[in-house]
């Protein structure tokens, strides 16, 4: 998945219409369900990526989320 349609998804989950890889998760109100969500698309649109529940909540921008799912 590109970087573009990563955002578009990451939109929809933080219910914005602008978000900016330099944003911070605070700023979005990130908390429990917005991992519950993040962790929803992992297992639906990236089926072989590892990624452990624990690491969403070492991220503090949208930039540490996009490399988390490896999107260029």
């Amino acid at each position: 998945m590109k970087e573009e349609k990563l955002l578009d998804e990451l939109k929809k989950i933080f219910e914005v219409k602008k978000i900016d890889k330099n944003m911070s998760l605070e700023k979005l109100n990130f908390d429990s369900l917005n991992i519950l969500d993040l962790i929803a698309l992992k297992e639906t649109k990236f089926k072989n990526l590892k990624i452990k529940p624990n690491e969403f909540h070492d991220c503090k921008k949208v930039i540490d989320i996009l490399k988390l799912f490896k999107v260029k």
